[in-house]
């Protein structure tokens, strides 16, 4: 018996870093309403902690799906009550972080059942964008002063500078040689930089690329082994997810081949297992993504961080790295109890926040319809 824990708001709470975090409204609220989606992917006879059992239930019946059936929607004081007298096997978060591992602590969770911090302070460390600057990215330069930041920008001519941590879009600044010379010096800018880099110890300048489409890469680690488990095509807004297409690999596959070709996808796939395994083989166990970017070639090509690819398009292998899971994985998960070619989408609508599959299809660029 495993408990499955939905906690969007741990790239924040790697942020802090904290043991005592307290996420900003948002995010306190999509934790709460989308709290059952773990119930897709849990085995037969798991638990998932849920604030509401009852909203929990109305939920999944409304995926077409009696995953109800399957699982157990547990609120916090009942588990508090049950660890009391029971044990669980194991803990599946979203993503671990102190602050969650001190909120299981508080009622009552043993500490064997929850990595040490030593554990959280490595995955913390790989899941910065320093690590991937360092590890995975080509064209990226990881600042520690705004000095070097402005530096950076003036030889790109335009960049995107992005805080270590943050999570949908916060966290990511655009900016042009351009803003330097209509802003003098662009206070503003130099004023967020360089308090991302006192309180976070640097950002990351990259290369701004003329983006055609967002996808991503999911993987698992288990037993010491990077796993592949497949493509997502997804939807972004001002660099905030909204939505996943959900289709065979075949399709996606074939979606993307307008701008790059199965070898060449296939490479890089196996490239990035290759390279980040062997940093998580002793650390992590659990899902993680890679989120990849298609764009226009252009005078950025200089810069190295883009591969090859059909006509007038290029890829960048890695814009992303989540030590964690995704909203890919979901897809994943929801496209095998789904109609072929559904829509997921996220949705607020000014109250809640919720998980619903439409129907749809495909443009030609691949965008969600």
């Amino acid at each position: 018996m495993k408990l499955h824990i939905f906690n969007p708001e741990h790239d924040l709470a790697l942020a802090a870093n904290l043991r005592q975090f307290t996420a900003p409204h948002a995010g306190r609220q999509l934790r709460s309403d989308l709290a059952y989606i773990p119930a897709l992917w849990a085995d037969k006879g798991d638990l998932v902690l849920v604030d509401d059992i009852d909203n929990a239930l109305d939920k999944v019946r409304h995926l077409g799906e009696r995953i109800s059936d399957r699982v157990e929607f547990i609120t916090k004081p009942q588990l508090e009550h049950m660890l009391k007298s029971e044990f669980i096997d194991s803990v599946h978060p979203w993503g671990w972080d102190l602050s969650l591992k001190e909120e299981l602590k508080r009622i009552g969770m043993p500490e064997i059942m929850c990595p040490t911090d030593s554990t959280i302070n490595k995955v913390r460390e790989i899941s910065s964008r320093q690590w991937a600057a360092e590890h995975l990215q080509q064209g990226v330069v990881y600042a520690k002063s705004y000095e070097q930041v402005k530096e950076r920008v003036m030889l790109l001519g335009k960049a995107v500078v992005k805080a270590p941590w943050s999570s949908s879009g916060r966290g990511v600044r655009y900016v042009s040689t351009v803003d330097f010379r209509t802003d003098v010096d662009y206070p503003a800018f130099q004023r967020w930089a360089s308090n991302i880099i006192f309180h976070q110890g640097g950002v990351t300048v990259e290369p701004y690329y003329n983006k055609v489409r967002d996808f991503g890469m999911e993987f698992e680690m288990r037993d010491g082994k990077a796993v592949y488990k497949g493509l997502s095509l997804f939807d972004t807004v001002k660099n905030a997810y909204t939505g996943n297409m959900l289709c065979t690999e075949e399709d996606k596959v074939k979606m993307l081949e307008k701008y790059v070709s199965k070898d060449t996808l296939s490479s890089v796939q196996q490239k990035l297992m290759t390279k980040i395994e062997p940093s998580l083989k002793d650390v992590y166990s659990g899902p993680f993504g890679v989120d990849l970017m298609i764009c226009t070639k252009s005078e950025t090509d200089q810069w190295g961080g883009t591969l090859p690819a059909n006509g007038d398009f290029a890829l960048v292998p890695c814009v992303e790295l989540n030590l964690r899971r995704t909203m890919g994985h979901v897809a994943l998960d929801l496209a095998k109890i789904a109609n072929e070619g559904s829509l997921m989408r996220v949705d607020f609508d000014g109250n809640r926040y919720h998980l619903r599959v439409l129907p749809g299809r495909a443009s030609e660029q691949g965008e969600l319809l």
